[in-house]
């Protein structure tokens, strides 16, 4: 191989060609970490009635670290689940230089077993609410279960201006609800 000029020239080729690509590498990654493609904007989507914009707005200016292009955006959306009342997540770049952040919301349902709230869908999730809630409880895992007989028992219960406010589900799986509360019928 060492005398013959056509297996050099191969060979020199290949290291010229792996060193292209190493540098051009090397320039892409360092150009995409500079300034000029920072993420200057965030907007914020979605009807944020729980949220606290400005734990958000923290969450935001501390943990999300990058630019447009090396922001990894798995971790920015497991930073922003975090925050309180925080359903969904859902994140996107916009050219040049905004990050969309699309915010869903937990619609809280009654409060479950352990001092936790449980929403509308059955997930339950920590949040501070000193609202007035009807109380759930159940064995681990439960919790879509006894919320969707809730809900099928309070639609039933509805017509009748009645509700409950309080249904347990045993770990032997027997139903307990509290006394139903009769609603007070608004005077016109």
């Amino acid at each position: 191989m060492w005398d013959s000029a056509r297996q050099l020239n191969a060979l020199a080729l290949a290291f010229a060609f792996v060193a292209l690509v190493l540098v051009s590498w090397g320039a892409v990654a360092w150009a995409a970490r500079q300034p000029a493609f920072a993420l200057r904007h965030v907007v914020v989507e979605g009807a944020l009635k729980r949220v606290d914009s400005a734990h958000l707005e923290a969450v935001v200016r501390e943990e999300l670290r990058g630019t447009f292009f090396t922001l990894r955006l798995p971790e920015a959306r497991a930073s922003l689940q975090r925050v309180p009342w925080v359903k969904a997540i859902a994140l996107r770049r916009l050219w040049p230089d905004t990050l969309l952040i699309d915010v869903v919301e937990h619609r809280p349902l009654a409060r479950w077993t352990d001092g936790a709230l449980v929403d509308t869908e059955g997930e339950v999730f920590s949040a501070d609410f000193s609202g007035e809630l009807p109380q759930l409880s159940g064995p681990e895992g439960t919790a879509e279960l006894v919320a969707a007989r809730f809900r099928d028992y309070g639609s039933a219960l509805a017509a009748r201006s009645v509700a409950i406010s309080e249904l347990r589900l045993s770990t032997r799986g027997g139903w307990r609800r509290s006394r139903p509360i009769r609603r007070r019928r608004r005077s016109r």
